[in-house]
Formats: structure tokens, C-alpha cells, sequence
């Protein structure tokens, strides 16, 4: 394929003072568009002209009146802009000096008038397109030029077979701090310290034979002799047939001083992280101890206190009004110690979330029941509103919307005076979850509402005196609430009340609630014959828990430490063991672990009881085998529901038959488990839902393999359940157990 010649349009200038030329051009020229004819007679017009036009190619006659050509020509050649123009001289003569001395003058072609047409457009077009080559590889040299001497980095071109710098910038020159000339000529060495020479003369090597390099971290000497960091990259290309490298020194002096400012600061900054860390390891062990110390005492007031509490007739009213007022100080102890420990937790980054199905209602009737009496006490009202766009179940943690709105009501108790309301309110909207606590006590000033969130926060030091507390109620509510991606938002009237808002995101779902604790367990009563062994090596702990399991009817052993407690375990084979965890000679999880190697002991259920109140340590007792965890001062009312959970009585009834259908009978173990459970669901109150659920769904993973009807029974608890038909259990639980 031929190639196709260069057709872009260019200007010709014809300077003669023959009109029968200027014709003849014009007619050689009218069949080629590209090509732009300009003439000009007076030959004094000429420079003019060209200033104006700037053709690409000139066309001048050598002999002319007022101005000859050679003249013209030298004009051309010596003005700084047209120097390179094209000039081909057209004369009548033909003489070899004349042609000479045309050459001589700078001229760049010779025709006698006129050449033959292909010639002349040939001539025409090579030298125009020479000059529009020759302009544009100027401009670029321009621009490169220009952005050589004035980028911010300094350069430097050398020779690749001398090592000579041929050129550098001013940006280089600033560097090293002398002049151009200094550097120009001398070898690249001179730029690098001496230890160095060798070093980076291979490195310079190198670079020529691959053709480009970068070389980070590099050092140069300036004429001072300091030594200044850079980044060296280097390119090899060829000029004029000579091999050539350029070099490009980036002064790294402010990146360098920013890294080692950097290091330092991570250096502090880590030195300060360990700092933060070891203060935070102290303060959760001290946290740690000083619960276990002050939870140990504590356990004994508050379970003295529940044991005598419950013979209510054999103690005057007057000591009885002292023991409850032993037991609720000792019990708002006991909260003030968990609310220290899970602030704790809070700023330490270590507070969990769980997402539970919870059926909202349940849990707020819940709440109502336990803090009713308190408020009954109090001679304060206490209601809860339930609206009816709630749905029926969501996924949340539930363990932490009970902790807020047990900690809002217990403030809207505590400020609110005899005869006078308190109100919870749960409602739902755009996938958000609205509690409210609305209480009519003495109300927040509005300069205190920015700050009652704050940790140990109280409006006022007579509160405190009033009604006790650390402050640390709201500062938990507010972290949970944030924890859980939700809002918290508070409004007050002084001497009208303060109402608490709480918004949450909500899932609804449809799965059926998850267990909890039953906290209102009716009193566990055994036969003789079951066995409970308490191993603790505090007296007074071990008198309170003895008498307390004392009133269930059970043989209790005891044991001071973990190892007499795992002789007397693997003799005596106890139905249950209560564990502590902190005690001499053994521990109790070393015990726990000991027991579950051995055949014998291996599936005696264990519950673990300690002081120490962090999640970490709960997580410990589970791991090394323990079923439970019981944090002190124990609730006697926690510890009869484990017990009656473990320690069911064994019964050996038939199986009732509900219809005529023949079923699979069940062993005889898991029957009379299951009988157990269903008498101690019929004990349970209406709001104590969570709990039923709970139960029903284990006895029917237990019965997965058999054909029976019970767990028909046991679907039917639960859908009664979630019809809002709790009242109606017990009587169904009588029926089929009949």
C-alpha cells in the first residue's frame, strides 16, 4: 500500500516585480488547493508581508528594483522568528556563481523560471512540510526547555559513556547551591557522598543498560557538603545519536522530617496505648477485687436478710420494717456495684450485644410486676400503656432493654413523691421502637439537661442524700441505648416530672421468644433423699446459703475448698453441686474441671457462685464446665428456679392417652422429666411468658425422636402463649396430667 503524501494546507509568498510571473505561478498553482498563494511586486514589502502571513515557503526573484533579493534573503536569516523559513530563489539566470552565492546567503533551493509543474509543486511540498516538521520539533524543544528549567525538581542530563553532565536545570542548581555552569562538565559523582562513589556508579550502570530506574532513599552532596536525602529517577534516550541519561533528584528533606515527626509520634503514641492499656488492666483487676470483697459481706445481709424476710409472722413489725430496709440498702448496693462494672465494660469497649426474639409486652408487663411492689411501697402508681401498633416479636437484646428500663424506672421511682404516678409507654413506628418513662416527681432544671447523662452525674447534693445512688443510672442507659444504634431523649418541667424517651431500631420476627430467668420461682421443696453439696470457703457465705437450702427439704454437704469439695463429690454423689470460684488449696474451676473428667461425677449439674460479677469470668465458669453462674448477693428466688430446673422430683405416672391413636411410649426418665416441668409451668404467673415458652420448647427438642402427644401438649402451651391466653395453662396442664 503506497503511503499518501502529506496534504495540509501551507502559504506561499512570491516576491517578483514580473506581473507575467505572478500569473504564470498563480496558473501552476490553481489546480492544488492546498496551497495558498500570496504575492507580492515591491520587494520593499516584503519583510512586511512575511511578518504578517508567516508563509511556509518563499518564492524570491534576485533581481528587483529598490531591494535585490540576496538582501531580502539576509533580512530573512536574520530576524529571530524566520530564520528557518524556506527561501527558494526563481531567476533567469543560470550561472553556477550566481547559484553559490544564493546558497551562501542562506538560500535553501535554486529554480530557473519556471520549472517544469510536477518539479515545482514537488519543491513546493517537501520544503513546507520540512519547515512545519522542522517548527513543531522547535515548539516541543521550547516546552521542553521550559519545563526543564522551571519544574520544582532538579535535573541533570549526563553523558552515558563519560558520566559527564552535559545540562542541568535551576531546580538543581538551587539544590546543590551554585551556579549552573559550576556543575555543567564536571561527573555525576560529585553529586553523591564519597563512601558512596562505587555504589551508585553500578547503580548509574545499571540505569543505562535497563533504561530506567528509580532509586529511593538516595543521598546527595551539596556544595556546603550536607548531605540531603532524595529519590533519584533516571531515563536513558538518544539525542543527535549520542546515548544520554537524565536524572530527576527529588528533595525528600520535609517527607523525611515528616516521617521521623511520624515515627515519633506513633512511638508516643504506642508508649501510650501501653500506658492506657496497663491502667485499663489495673482498673478492670481492681474493679474486679473490689467486687468480689465487697459482694462477699454483701451476700450475707442480703440472704440473711430474704431467709428471715420470709417468716414475716415469727418477727415483730418493727424488726421486720428493719430487715427490709437492711435488704433494700444491701440490694441498691448490689446495683450500685453492677452499674460501677458495667460502665466499666462500656469504656473499655468489651459490651456485647445479643439479638433475641422478645416479645415486647411480656417483657414490660414483666418489669411492671417486679418494680409494682416497690412502687406500692412507695405509695406510688405505677401503669404501662401497650399500644397496639407494637409488634408481636422482635429481634433485640433483650437483657438491655430491660437494664434501661429497669434503670429509668428505678430513677422515676426514687424522685417521685407519695401519691403521684409513674408510667411506662411502648409503642412502634417506621421500624423504630418507642419506650417511654414518664414520671411527676421534682422535675430537671434546663441548665441540668446537657449534663445528667454525665457519669456520677446528680441535679444537686441533696438529691444524693435524699435518695442515694452514684449517678451512674442515666450514663449506663445512655451508653446502651447508643450501643444498640438507638436515642435517647429526655424532656422536664420543674416540680411537674421528667419524661425519658428511648427510640431503637427494631426486626420484627416471627420465631418463637427466646428463654429467660424465672425470677419469680415459688419456693423448691425435695425429699431428704436429694443431695446438694455447697463448696465455699467463707463461713459466713456458707451459713447463709446453708440455711437458705436448708428450707428446701434436702440433705446439704459442705466442703471449705475445691479439693475437699471433689473428694466428697466423687464419694458421696451429690444430685448438685454449688461451686465458688475464689477459694484456697483449689479453686472452683479447677474443681469443675476435675469432676467433669470423671465418669462418676462428669453429668452432675454444677452451678457456679462467685462475687465477681464480669462477663469474662461467667464465660471462664461456663467453659470449664459449669451449667450455671450466680453472681452474689445471690437471689434466693434465681436459686430456687435453678433448683427446681435440676433437682425435679422423680415421678413414674402413665402415660395419658388423648386420643386413640397408638403412640410410642417414652423412657420412663424423660417422662417423668417432662411431667416435672409441666407442674412447674402450671405454677408459673401469666407474665413469666418468656419463661413457659422457653421450657415448652426444650421438652419438645427432647421429644423430637419419639412418637408421643405430649408434644402436642406442649405446642398447644405455647400457642396459648402468643393468643394472649396465659390464664388458661394451668388448667390445661391439670386436664392432661389427670
Amino acid at each position: 500500500m503506497a503511503i499518501q503524501p502529506d496534504r495540509s494546507p501551507f502559504t506561499v509568498l512570491l516576491v517578483d516585480d514580473q506581473t507575467f510571473i505572478h500569473a504564470m505561478v498563480e496558473n501552476l498553482l490553481s489546480d492544488h488547493a492546498d496551497i495558498i498563494l500570496h504575492s507580492v511586486m515591491d520587494a520593499r514589502q516584503a519583510m512586511t508581508t512575511i511578518e504578517e502571513i508567516q508563509p511556509s515557503v518563499v518564492l524570491l526573484d534576485l533581481e528587483m528594483p529598490h531591494l535585490d533579493g540576496l538582501t531580502i534573503l539576509a533580512n530573512i536569516r536574520q530576524h529571530p522568528l524566520f530564520s528557518a523559513l524556506p527561501v527558494l530563489i526563481i531567476s533567469v539566470t543560470d550561472t553556477p556563481a550566481t547559484k553559490v552565492q544564493a546558497f551562501e546567503c542562506g538560500a535553501n533551493d535554486y529554480m530557473v523560471k519556471l520549472p517544469e509543474k510536477l518539479e515545482f509543486i514537488a519543491r513546493l511540498r517537501t520544503h513546507a512540510l520540512a519547515y512545519a516538521n522542522l517548527t513543531l520539533r522547535h515548539r516541543a524543544e521550547q516546552r521542553y526547555k521550559a519545563l526543564f528549567q522551571h519544574t520544582l525538581d532538579a535535573i541533570f542530563v549526563a553523558d552515558t559513556k563519560t558520566g559527564t553532565i552535559l545540562d542541568c536545570n535551576h531546580a538543581a542548581a538551587r539544590l546543590i547551591g551554585c551556579d549552573q555552569t559550576e556543575i555543567i562538565g564536571q561527573h555525576h559523582s560529585v553529586l553523591h557522598p564519597t563512601e558512596k562513589h562505587t555504589e551508585y556508579e553500578q547503580l548509574f550502570r545499571q540505569h543505562i543498560s535497563s533504561g530506567a530506574a528509580v532509586l529511593a532513599d538516595a543521598e546527595m552532596i551539596a556544595a556546603n557538603g550536607e548531605r540531603i536525602p532524595v529519590d533519584i529517577s533516571a531515563s536513558t534516550f538518544i539525542q543527535n545519536e549520542r546515548k544520554l541519561i537524565q536524572c530527576v533528584f527529588r528533595d525528600i528533606r520535609k517527607r523525611k522530617s515528616m516521617e521521623d515527626t511520624l515515627r515519633t509520634t506513633n512511638a508516643r503514641l504506642e508508649q501510650a496505648k501501653k500506658e492506657a492499656e496497663a491502667a485499663s488492666q489495673a482498673k478492670t483487676y481492681f474493679l474486679a477485687n473490689i467486687s468480689h470483697e465487697i459482694r462477699t459481706p454483701l451476700n450475707a445481709i442480703v440472704g440473711f436478710s430474704q431467709i428471715l424476710m420470709r417468716n414475716k409472722t415469727e418477727i415483730p413489725e418493727k424488726f421486720y420494717h428493719y430487715l427490709k430496709n437492711i435488704r433494700t440498702s444491701g440490694e441498691n448496693l448490689a446495683q450500685i456495684i453492677s452499674n460501677v462494672l458495667d460502665l466499666s465494660k462500656i469504656e473499655a469497649g468489651k459490651l456485647t450485644l445479643s439479638r433475641d426474639p422478645i416479645d415486647i409486652r411480656l417483657l414490660i408487663q414483666s418489669l411492671y410486676h417486679v418494680q409494682k411492689n416497690q412502687a406500692s411501697e412507695q405509695g406510688i402508681k405505677l401503669r404501662y400503656i401497650l399500644e397496639d401498633d407494637l409488634p408481636g416479636l422482635i429481634l433485640s437484646d433483650r437483657t438491655r432493654i430491660n437494664q434501661i428500663l429497669m434503670n429509668l424506672v428505678g430513677n422515676a421511682l426514687k424522685f417521685t413523691p407519695e401519691n403521684h404516678e409513674v408510667s411506662i409507654a411502648a409503642s412502634a413506628e417506621d421500624d423504630q421502637l418507642i419506650l417511654s418513662v414518664q414520671d411527676q416527681g421534682s422535675g430537671i432544671p434546663e441548665k441540668k439537661l446537657n449534663t445528667i447523662f454525665a457519669p456520677f452525674s446528680q441535679i444537686n447534693n441533696s438529691q444524693t442524700r435524699l435518695h442515694g445512688g452514684a449517678g451512674l443510672g442515666l450514663a449506663i442507659v445512655k451508653n446502651l441505648v447508643e450501643a444498640m444504634n438507638g436515642t435517647i431523649n429526655v424532656s422536664s418541667v420543674v416540680d411537674q416530672g421528667t419524661c425519658f424517651t428511648v427510640h431503637l431500631p427494631i426486626e420484627t420476627t416471627q420465631l418463637p421468644d427466646s428463654p429467660t430467668n424465672n425470677q419469680h420461682a415459688k419456693k423448691a421443696l425435695f425429699s431428704n433423699h436429694t443431695r446438694i453439696l455447697l463448696v465455699e470457703d467463707n463461713a459466713i457465705n456458707r451459713e447463709v446459703m446453708k440455711a437458705a437450702l436448708q428450707e428446701t427439704g434436702a440433705t446439704i454437704l459442705t466442703a471449705e475448698n475445691g479439693q475437699q469439695g471433689v473428694d466428697l463429690a466423687m464419694n458421696a454423689l451429690p444430685d448438685l453441686i454449688l461451686m465458688d470460684l475464689h477459694m484456697p488449696v483449689m479453686d472452683g474451676l479447677s474443681a469443675t474441671r476435675l469432676l467433669r473428667e470423671q465418669h462418676t461425677t462428669q453429668a452432675i449439674p454444677i452451678i457456679g457462685i462467685s462475687a465477681d460479677a464480669f462477663v469474662e469470668q461467667a464465660q471462664k465458669a461456663r467453659q470449664a464446665g459449669m451449667d450455671e453462674y450466680l453472681t452474689k448477693p445471690i437471689s434466693l428466688n434465681r436459686l430456687n428456679a435453678l433448683l427446681q430446673h435440676y433437682l425435679t422430683d422423680k415421678k413414674t405416672p402413665s402415660t395419658p392417652e388423648l386420643n386413640n391413636r397408638a403412640y410410642t411410649a417414652l423412657p420412663e426418665a424423660l417422662e417423668t422429666q417432662l411431667r416435672g416441668v409441666l407442674e412447674e409451668i402450671a405454677t408459673l404467673p401469666p407474665y413469666a411468658a418468656s419463661e413457659i415458652v422457653s421450657r415448652c420448647l426444650t421438652m419438645e427438642k427432647a421429644c423430637t425422636p419419639f412418637d408421643t402427644p405430649w408434644k402436642t401438649v406442649l405446642a398447644d402451651i405455647r400457642q396459648a402463649v402468643f393468643n394472649r391466653q396465659s390464664g388458661r395453662i394451668p388448667k390445661m396442664i391439670q386436664k392432661v396430667l389427670n
